[in-house]
C-alpha cells in the first residue's frame, strides 16, 4: 500500500512514477514480453561480445565464429566443462562471471528492468526495452543452474544471431525521475541494490555501474583518515548524489559529522543508512553513541539493544551499561549483576580500557556510584 505524500512536490513525483509503471503495464498488456533496463539511451540493444568487436565490423557470422572459439577455450581451461555440457550452460556461466559473450541479459519482470533503467547515470535518461519471446533473429533460454543473482533478477538470456536485437517497444525514464522510481521500488517492492545484486559478482557489477559514486566514497574514506572531516563530508555528499541508495556513504558521513560534534546531522545520516541496511549492528551502535553524546541516554539504550539483538558485542554491552550508570538506574545495573548474559569481569575490563579507575570515571562523568556497584566493578582505587 502506498502512503499518500503530504506535499505537492511529493505528489507530483509519485504521479510521475505511477505513470511510468502504468505505461509499462499498458504496453505489456496482451503481449508476451521480456524486458531489459538500460540506464542510458544506447544505439543498439546488443551483447557485450558485439560491443567489444563492433570496431572491426564483425557481422553475424564473425560473431558466431568468435563465440565458438570462446567456447573451445572455456572447455580447455575448465575440465568440468566437458563436451556433454550444453553450449548455453557454458555461455551463461561465462556471462555470470563477467565474460564477453553473445548473450544479452533480459528479465521476465518489468519492475526489475525499471530498476536497472534507473540505477546508474543519474544525469541521463534511462530506457526499458520490451522484446517478444517469439521473434526472428534470436533465441531465448533460461540457465539450468542459475546463480543467486540470476534468480533474484529473474534473468533470461537472449542469444542474438547478429549480436543485437530490435525490441518491439520501449519506455523512457527521464533523468529527473530516476531517484523517485528507485525509492518507490525500494519502499513498495523491497527492490534495492542489496536484493538485486546479491552475490559477489553482483557487487563487482554494482561497483562498475556506480564507478563514480564508489570513487567519491573511497576518496571520502581516505580524506577522513587524515582527519579532514569537512572535506570528507563533501565527498560523501557527492557519492550520495550519484547513488542515493548507498548506505555506507550515509554511515561514513555520519561518522564524520560525529567527529565534528554535529550530532543532529550524524543521527539523521545513521537513520538514513538504516533504511538501506537495516540489519547492520554497527550503525545501531553508532546511533546509540551519537544519542549518548547529546545526553539522550534512553534513546541510546534502545539503539544499543537493537545492535545487541543483531550482534552480541562486548563493547556495545558496555556502552549500554554505561548509559544505565549515567541515568543512575541502579536497579537496572544490579540486574546485570545477576544476569548470566554478561560477565562483570568483561564490563570492568572494558571500563578500565577507557578510564584508569572508577574514581576517574566518576570524576569525568560527574556522578558517584553506589558502593555495591563499585565493588562489583573492582573497587574505587585512586588514579595514579
Amino acid at each position: 500500500m502506498v502512503v499518500q505524500p503530504s506535499s505537492r512536490n511529493e505528489s507530483d513525483d509519485l504521479n510521475a512514477v505511477l505513470e511510468i509503471i502504468g505505461e509499462l503495464a499498458r504496453k505489456s498488456e496482451g503481449h508476451n514480453y521480456i524486458y531489459r533496463g538500460e540506464h542510458g539511451d544506447y544505439q543498439k540493444v546488443s551483447s557485450s561480445l558485439y560491443r567489444h568487436y563492433e570496431n572491426i565490423d564483425a557481422d553475424g557470422d564473425a560473431i558466431a565464429s568468435i563465440q565458438e572459439a570462446i567456447l573451445d577455450q572455456a572447455r580447455v581451461h575448465n575440465i568440468e566443462m566437458s563436451d556433454a555440457v550444453e553450449d548455453e550452460d557454458i555461455l551463461a556461466e561465462l556471462r555470470h562471471n563477467g565474460g564477453k559473450v553473445n548473450l544479452i541479459d533480459f528479465t521476465s519482470d518489468y519492475l526489475i528492468a525499471l530498476f536497472f533503467a534507473c540505477d546508474g547515470a543519474p544525469g541521463k535518461s534511462g530506457k526499458v526495452h520490451l522484446l517478444s519471446v517469439i521473434g526472428d533473429g534470436y533465441r531465448i533460454f533460461e540457465p539450468r543452474h542459475p546463480a543467486h543473482r540470476v534468480i533474484a533478477q529473474k534473468s533470461v538470456f537472449v542469444l542474438p544471431d547478429n549480436g543485437f536485437v530490435q525490441p518491439e517497444a520501449a519506455v523512457t525514464i527521464d533523468a529527473c525521475h530516476k531517484a523517485e522510481v528507485l525509492e518507490f521500488l525500494r519502499v513498495n517492492h523491497g527492490m534495492s541494490s542489496k536484493t538485486v545484486y546479491n552475490d559477489l559478482y553482483g557487487v563487482i557489477q554494482h561497483q562498475t555501474v556506480h564507478r563514480d559514486a564508489y570513487h567519491a566514497l573511497y576518496e571520502g574514506v581516505a580524506i577522513a583518515e587524515k582527519g579532514e572531516y569537512e572535506q570528507a563530508i563533501q565527498r560523501y555528499g557527492l557519492c550520495i548524489k550519484l547513488n542515493p541508495e548507498m548506505a555506507s556513504a550515509y554511515s561514513n558521513r555520519a561518522d564524520a559529522y560525529h567527529e565534528l560534534g554535529e550530532y543532529d546531522s550524524a543521527i539523521a545520516d545513521y537513520r538514513k543508512a538504516l533504511t538501506f541496511d537495516a540489519l547492520n549492528s554497527s550503525i545501531y551502535h553508532n546511533l546509540g553513541v551519537a544519542c549518548a553524546s547529546q545526553g539522550n541516554y534512553h534513546q541510546a539504550i534502545q539503539y544499543y539493544s537493537q545492535a545487541l539483538h543483531l550482534d552480541d558485542d562486548d563493547y556495545t554491552r558496555y556502552y549500554r551499561f554505561e548509559a544505565w550508570l549515567l541515568l543512575e538506574e541502579w536497579e537496572e545495573v544490579r540486574q546485570v549483576a545477576i544476569s548470566t548474559e554478561v560477565s562483570w569481569d568483561d564490563i570492568s575490563s572494558t571500563l578500565h580500557e577507557y578510564y584508569e579507575s572508577i574514581s576517574e570515571f566518576e570524576q569525568k562523568k560527574g556522578i558517584r556510584l553506589p558502593d555495591d556497584i563499585v565493588e562489583l566493578l573492582g573497587g574505587r582505587e585512586v588514579s595514579g
